[in-house]
């Protein structure tokens, strides 16, 4: 059996109606997301977690897919859910960098209308959105790139490295189905790169061997009273204060 991308197709295909089903939802999210931006981080989270959900019963049909994508989705829905169950990191976007956040989106806009699997049919309105692991995946990945960096590191990390490898091999199998296929891969890869370049970054910000020391309650104590500061401040009543004498 051949994971290749013409397989790919032909279940993207089998399944129309589901593609055009998310893409709908992804335009309820958009219009929510811009009305009401504080709340819409569980909906995500909820989103995607159906969208992997859909993935795995999509790929049901085909053996060798099942075990190589159904299986991985199965569990990033099951990661997702929990999130939006109970959330352990806040879905903000007021923080992000301007140019991440530009990046994700294109990275978004790709995973919306991801050529090369919807045969004749517009991209932007039947790509396998919801139906195959690359483009969910893709959406996944921009999502949690353009968060604040508090999200979960586990979940990044599964989507980085898993976006990878299969980014890796849809750009060897997408050769048949033309040079947007295999550019559609390629953003899959990029962004995936990208996601572990954050997370090492994030890593090395918060290496505890790399914070200042002077952060104890002993040091930030013996800071506040010290005795010549440039700042009027308390002094330790520990010392003596010297009063200035009369003269006679």
């Amino acid at each position: 059996m051949e994971l290749d991308s013409l397989t790919l197709t032909d279940i993207a295909l089998r399944h129309l109606p589901l593609a055009g089903f998310h893409h709908l939802l992804i335009a309820v999210l958009a219009v929510m997301w811009w009305l009401r931006r504080e709340e819409v981080g569980r909906f995500l989270s909820a989103y995607m977690a159906l969208a992997f959900a859909t993935t795995a019963v999509a790929l049901r049909s085909h053996p060798a897919w099942w075990l190589a994508g159904g299986l991985v989705s199965g569990v990033l829905a099951m990661a997702w859910l929990r999130e939006a169950i109970r959330p352990r990191f806040r879905m903000s976007f007021e923080r992000t960098p301007r140019l991440r956040l530009s990046l994700m989106v294109v990275a978004a806009g790709f995973a919306v209308a991801y050529p090369g699997h919807s045969g004749d049919l517009p991209v932007f309105i039947f790509s396998p959105l919801g139906v195959t692991v690359r483009p969910t995946l893709l959406l996944a990945l921009a999502v949690l790139n353009s968060v604040t960096p508090t999200a979960d590191p586990t979940l990044r990390w599964t989507h980085a490295v898993a976006g990878v490898c299969y980014g890796i091999a849809g750009v060897v199998s997408a050769f048949p189905l033309g040079p947007a296929s295999v550019v559609a891969s390629l953003v899959l890869v990029l962004t995936s790169c990208y996601a572990l370049a954050l997370l090492i970054v994030g890593a090395r910000e918060i290496d505890p061997g790399d914070a200042p020391g002077a952060t104890s309650i002993q040091q930030l104590r013996t800071r506040m009273y010290q005795r010549h500061t440039f700042l009027p401040g308390p002094r330790d009543p520990r010392q003596r204060i010297r009063k200035p004498r009369r003269r006679p």
